[in-house]
Formats: C-alpha cells, sequence, structure tokens
C-alpha cells in the first residue's frame, strides 16, 4: 500500500528492522535509523520494502539515499536507482544505480564513483562491480585524488581492479592532464590505502654537472604498528651508485628513534678542493652514519643519544640535497627530536648519550661523549681527541631560606677523559656558592656573590710510561650584580596603539678570580685553565614597548589590550684592571690596553612583517668595527617574504645572503636565495651558493622545478607529487610526537 506520510514510513521500517533482523547484516543490532521518504509500500510477509520520493535511510555508520529504494530481507538484496548513494564510514558509492547483496557483499554499480575520504581519492567507472566486501572491479574506469580531475589529472584505463585498503592495478593505463593523456603506462600497480603501507614513493630527479642524471628512488617497508622502514637506491650518472636506509622506531609515547645510512662504494676521494679534476684519485668506500633518539623511563630518567659517524671531512658536503643529504638529515631530525645535528662543515662529529632526571629541585646527569674527527682518518696523525667516557654531575639550584637573606647552589662533577694517544684519566670538581641579593628603595638591585672552586685530577700518561698522579687546584671567585631600572609612559591616542612605555636598565657588574700559576695542571678542556679575571662590566639595555587596541570580536564596548616590544637596543663594555689582558696588533707591534671591544645589540620589530636585528663590536685600539652581523626579514599577509642578512668577522670571512619567496597565488610559489663568502685570505676561494625555482601547489598534486649552483656543480630538481597516489603514505615519524 502506497503512504504518504513521513512518519509512519520511519515507525514502519524502525520495526521491520527491529522484528526481522535486518539491523543484524545491514546496520548494527540496536542501531537507531532515521528515515525519510515520500512513498513506501511494504508486504510484512514477504520482507520486501518499496520507497520512492527523495529516500534517506541512515544509521550510525551508514546511510542510503535515492530516487526508489528497495528492500528484500529474504534475499537480502538492496536496489537504489536515481541519484543512487550507499556511504559508510570510509568511503561513499554514487551512480546512476546501487544494486547489491548485503550478506555476500558483492552488487553492481552503474555509471558510478567510490570516494575513499580518508584519502580524497576518487574511483569511476560506467559498470563498477562489487565482487567482495572491499574489492571492486571498474569498467571504463578513471582514479584520481582531484575533485575536477579534468582540470588536474586522472589515470583512465579500460578495466582496473582495486581493493579498498589494499592495491589496484590495471593494464594499458595513461595518465591525463587536463583532459590530455600525458604518459602511457602498459601495467600500473597502486596502493589504495587509508593505513600506513608499503610500497615505492614518489622518486627525486636530479641533473649536475657533477653527478650528471641523478635518480634516487625511495621503497617504504611497514615493519610493525611500532617500526618502519625506507630503502633509497640513488642512480648517479657519473659516479657509482648510492645506497641508504632509514629505519624509523616508535617505543613509546614518550620515545622514539631515527636511524639513516648511506654510503658509496668505490668513489673518486682526496681530501682537498681538486679531488673532481685529478684523474689519478684513488677510490674509496664513503658512508654517513646518524641516529637520534629519546627514551622515557619508567623512574623518570629522560635519554638521548646523538649518533653522528662519517667516513671523511667531505662527505656531508658533496651530498647535502635530496633524499639521505645533510640538509633532508637536518630537517627530519629537528622536526622529530628538536635538535639539529653538526654543521656540514664541521670536522669533529659529536657522538652523545645523554640522560638526567629532576630529584626534587636537584638536578642529576649523565653523559658519555665521543668526538669523531674526521681530519685524523685522513691524517696520519695520532689521533689525540679528548673523549669523555663518561661525565656524571649534579646540580642543586638556588635555594632560599626563611630564617637568614643568604642563597645558596652547588655544582659537583666527575670527568673521565679518554685519549687513545696522550694523557688521559679522571676530574673531580666540586663548587659551591653563596649570594646575599637586596634592594635599596625601589630603584637599585644588589647581589654579592661569592664560590669556591675545588678540582682534583688523577691522570696517567701511558705514551711516557707515566703512572697515575694526582693533581689539586683550588680558586675562589667573587661577583657584584647591580641593576636598575627607570621607565616613563607617554600617552600617544592612536587608532591603534594608546601608550609606549620607554624602559632604561643600567647594570653595573663586577667579576674577580685571582691570578694562580696553572701550568703544571693537566689540561684535556678550556675548563682546566681559569683564566685570571678582575673586571666591570657596563651595559645599558632601552626598550620601548607599546600598548595596542585588540579590535572588539564581541561587539563590546570594553577595550582590549595587547603588549609588544618592538624595540630593545643594549650596550656593553667590559673594562679589565689588570693592564696586560688586553693585547692587540697595531701592525708593526703587540700592545696593551683594558677596554674589552663594545658591543652592542639592536632588534626592531614594528609590527609582525617587518623586523630587523644587528650584532657588532668595535675595538676601541684599532678604531674599527671587527664585528658586524644584520638581518632583515619582510614579511607580507599573503606569505611572501624577503630575508637580507650580511655577516662579517675581522681577519676572518664576511658573507651576504639574500633570499626570498613570492606567494603569486595560494598556488604559486617563486623561490629564490643568493650567499656570498668572501675569504679574506684568498679570493680564489670564495664560495656562493645561489638557488632559484617555482613550486606550484594544487589540491591534488603540487610540483617544482629548481635549479641551483655553487663554486662545485650546477644542479637541476625535478619535483612532483600526485597526493596520496603512487606511495605517499603516512609514516610512524607523523605520530611519534603525538
Amino acid at each position: 500500500m502506497a503512504k504518504k506520510s513521513i512518519i509512519s514510513f520511519y515507525i514502519f521500517i524502525f520495526i521491520f528492522f527491529k522484528n526481522y533482523g535486518f539491523t543484524q547484516t545491514l546496520f548494527e543490532k540496536g542501531e537507531k535509523i532515521n528515515t525519510n521518504a515520500d512513498f513506501v509500500y511494504y508486504d510484512t510477509k514477504l520482507k520486501i520494502v518499496k520507497a520512492s520520493g527523495n529516500v534517506v535511510v541512515k544509521g550510525k555508520d551508514k546511510e542510503i539515499k535515492g530516487d526508489h529504494v528497495f528492500i528484500d530481507q529474504n534475499s537480502t538484496i538492496v536496489s537504489v536507482t536515481g541519484n543512487a548513494l550507499f556511504k559508510t564510514k570510509n568511503e561513499t558509492l554514487t551512480g546512476d544505480s546501487i544494486f547489491f547483496n548485503y550478506s555476500t557483499n558483492k552488487g553492481i554499480i552503474r555509471n558510478g564513483k567510490i570516494f575513499i575520504s580518508d584519502l580524497n581519492f576518487y574511483i569511476k567507472g560506467s559498470k563498477i562491480e562489487k565482487i567482495s566486501e572491499k574489492t571492486y572491479v571498474f569498467e571504463d574506469a578513471s582514479i584520481s585524488s582531484c575533485d575536477n580531475p579534468e582540470k588536474d589529472w586522472e589515470f583512465k584505463a579500460k578495466k582496473i581492479k582495486a581493493e579498498i585498503d589494499g592495491y589496484g592495478y590495471a593494464f594499458n593505463m595513461r595518465l591525463n592532464t587536463m583532459d590530455r593523456p600525458l604518459f602511457y603506462f602498459p601495467f600500473l600497480y597502486f596502493p589504495v590505502k587509508t593505513q600506513r603501507q608499503s610500497g615505492f614513493l614518489i622518486p627525486q630527479v636530479d641533473y649536475s654537472s657533477t653527478d650528471g642524471l641523478d635518480y634516487n628512488q625511495p621503497l617504504y617497508l611497514v615493519l610493525s604498528d611500532q617500526a618502519d622502514l625506507t630503502l633509497y637506491y640513488n642512480f648517479l650518472e657519473k659516479r657509482s651508485n648510492r645506497t641508504g636506509a632509514e629505519f624509523r622506531y616508535k617505543h613509546s609515547a614518550h620515545s622514539f628513534s631515527q636511524i639513516l645510512y648511506d654510503q658509496i662504494n668505490n668513489d673518486p676521494y682526496l681530501y682537498n678542493e681538486k679531488r673532481f679534476k685529478d684523474p689519478e684519485i684513488e677510490n674509496h668506500d664513503r658512508y654517513w652514519f646518524r641516529m637520534k633518539s629519546d627514551f622515557l623511563s619508567k623512574s623518570g630518567f629522560k635519554t638521548s643519544i646523538d649518533i653522528d659517524l662519517a667516513s671523511d671531512p667531505d662527505y656531508l658536503k658533496d651530498f647535502d640535497s635530496g633524499y639521505m643529504s645533510y640538509d633532508f638529515t637536518e630537517k627530519v631530525f629537528t622536526k622529530n627530536f628538536s635538535r639539529n645535528i653538526e654543521p656540514d662543515d664541521e670536522m669533529k662529529r659529536t657522538n652523545r648519550i645523554y640522560s638526567s632526571k629532576n630529584f626534587g629541585k636537584n638536578i642529576f646527569e649523565a653523559e658519555f661523549l665521543w668526538m669523531d674527527d674526521l681530519i685524523v682518518k685522513e691524517t696520519d696523525k695520532k689521533n689525540s681527541t679528548v673523549q669523555k667516557l663518561p661525565r656524571l654531575s649534579l646540580y642543586s639550584p638556588r635555594t632560599t631560606y626563611d630564617f637568614m637573606p643568604l642563597q645558596t647552589s652547588f655544582a659537583t662533577d666527575y670527568n673521565y677523559f679518554h685519549r687513545i694517544n696522550g694523557e688521559k684519566g679522571h676530574r673531580i670538581n666540586l663548587t659551591p656558592s653563596v649570594y646575599l641579593p637586596f634592594n635599596l628603595g625601589n630603584y637599585l638591585y644588589i647581589e654579592p656573590g661569592a664560590y669556591i672552586n675545588e678540582t682534583l685530577w688523577y691522570t696517567e700518561n701511558p705514551d711516557k710510561n707515566e703512572d697515575f698522579e694526582k693533581s689539586f687546584r683550588q680558586l675562589y671567585g667573587l661577583e657584584l650584580k647591580t641593576s636598575s631600572s627607570v621607565y616613563k609612559v607617554y600617552n600617544i591616542y592612536g587608532d591603534k596603539i594608546k601608550k609606549i612605555r620607554h624602559t632604561i636598565v643600567p647594570e653595573l657588574n663586577y667579576h674577580f678570580i685571582p691570578e694562580k700559576d696553572q701550568r703544571d695542571l693537566p689540561k684535556f678542556e678550556d675548563f682546566d685553565r681559569i683564566e685570571e679575571k678582575n673586571e666591570f662590566e657596563f651595559a645599558l639595555t632601552q626598550t620601548l614597548t607599546s600598548k595596542n587596541i585588540l579590535p572588539s570580536i564581541d561587539n563590546s564596548n570594553e577595550n582590549k589590550y595587547n603588549y609588544h616590544e618592538f624595540l630593545r637596543f643594549r650596550l656593553s663594555q667590559k673594562y679589565e684592571m689588570a693592564d696586560d689582558r688586553i693585547i692587540y696588533n697595531t701592525g708593526d707591534e703587540y700592545k696593551h690596553g683594558r677596554f674589552q671591544p663594545l658591543s652592542a645589540y639592536l632588534k626592531f620589530t614594528p609590527f609582525s612583517q617587518l623586523n630587523f636585528e644587528f650584532t657588532g663590536e668595535y675595538d676601541h685600539y684599532q678604531y674599527m668595527i671587527n664585528k658586524r652581523n644584520f638581518a632583515l626579514n619582510i614579511l607580507s599577509d599573503k606569505g611572501s617574504k624577503l630575508r637580507l642578512e650580511h655577516r662579517y668577522t675581522h681577519e676572518e670571512n664576511k658573507s651576504a645572503v639574500i633570499s626570498g619567496e613570492i606567494v603569486v597565488s595560494p598556488s604559486l610559489n617563486l623561490y629564490a636565495s643568493y650567499e656570498r663568502i668572501y675569504m679574506e685570505d684568498d679570493i680564489e676561494k670564495n664560495e656562493y651558493d645561489k638557488k632559484i625555482g617555482f613550486h606550484y601547489i594544487s589540491q591534488c598534486w603540487d610540483g617544482g622545478i629548481f635549479y641551483s649552483e655553487d663554486e662545485k656543480e650546477k644542479r637541476v630538481s625535478f619535483i612532483i607529487n600526485l597526493k596520496n597516489f603512487g606511495g605517499i603514505y603516512p609514516s610512524i615519524t607523523e605520530s611519534s610526537k603525538n
């Protein structure tokens, strides 16, 4: 019988499903089902339902829509025609008609489309046959992750077979861009995954003057829910092929490890700048192993591991771009561990195991430190690099007392210094400190302090057949810190700024350490020689802070404010009481003075889109600025940015950097950068690095072309990424810090 009542259809469907167990198959048992239709016919004996006119059947995770819906409980068949839709939690099926058996999970869709929401992935076909719960066969098919594939890209084939959360394959497939064929594939095997899954990642393709064609193909492997692995094969046309691996392991919510290793065998190498021009250079097996790991134990110890081992001083600079490169490593380590690695030109690579725990206010630290000296590997020099195996320390921060105004702190550490060649031994250091801070009125803060430093060495030198011997040093230090603060507030009454506060903070500090002969003491690091100090330090800091009126968001008459420090300027100067402490060169002789260079720091941020920062030092005796660094950053509301940077240090080198990014549109970014390093001692060794390129970002793909050049090589890089296709899967790294 025909019914026009929406309410009666809802009541019937609820009773029908409940009585005849339909909810146990298509819908969950006890699930609330909302229904709607203009007309309905039902037969309780035959267990069939016919509905028409804007039919909607909606459960918790499933939804059926269509002009006409037919349900046969006996044969477990559902037929939807006219604007048909069947939607589950992870996928949406639409078409002219949908016919399926919900007990066998088989059916047919005419002129249909499947949308996988987790991937924003579409698969279309004139006929779609569902042969199992998650497996489909498509005729006259196309696949894409684009909302408008005709304007962007899509793969087309006569027939495609795909398994949701599995793989798909097709013969005679072509890639269309803007509805025109671009590439042809006799066979294509691709993933249709919503979870991490093994597969090939998008390769990187470069061309450089030194390496020729540079093709790097990664293979991603899921090892478990907690671990994954990426293997890299790097084809270099003019050199040996390079291979590598990247392993990631998530121990727990707060513990994560990442290991990278790559190598190149039989590579022409000689530690000098002419190694690419010398035809007689010997081949070497070269490598780079690096690792970072963070652990948080149940006992509260936080442990971090940093390993950085390279075959030679130039490996990191030779491979500084693309997969497995220095830039790639620095980026992933900074992202996953919030700490980076040594610069690529650092000749001593840091290997470190560090663990710490707080016991109340006290901090305990343990560290094993091994420096991998790359220069020693290239020469016949004996390895006398000092290693700390281990360092143990306990630090108690300042403690205040209710019964006296004094404050105290305490620090102690133990080191064992190891050398392959040379002196080695133990060192224990204790440093108790005491402070007496107080204020004179409301304008002057005074803090006198004193400490005692006691150090004991127990060393040996097997190279000289010297047995263990003891050494002891005791020093004291005095310091006095004074500062004040005055300010004035200026009323502006502007549309955006109400007031500006000008603050002046003068400081006068004194430091004293007596002179002590330490020439007979062991020396493993700078701390083993504490120099005499008898100096005053003058400093003056000025800041300008604005009180800004915030725009009202609730249409209230009450103003709200924020504070913005837009200018900070600091001058500092040290004066040595001993006139032989400062030594400077006048060109023909060395003289003595008491003033150290005048230091200046300026930071100007008038608004969030502009900031300028400067640091410099002025030498009073040579009448010159021996250090100047500045950086200017300009940003736009659309995201464009320009950076100008200059660095100069007397008798070392100076560099100039200009870099910029122009956001032409939300889809197109232009990049350019130029860096020049000027060597004072040899102009021919001047270094430069320039890059230019563009990056286009669409809803479903992105790509770009980049050109880079330095004094060694020229390189062209081509990058394209079809989003959610071709093996771009979320790795365990993405959730390592969640």
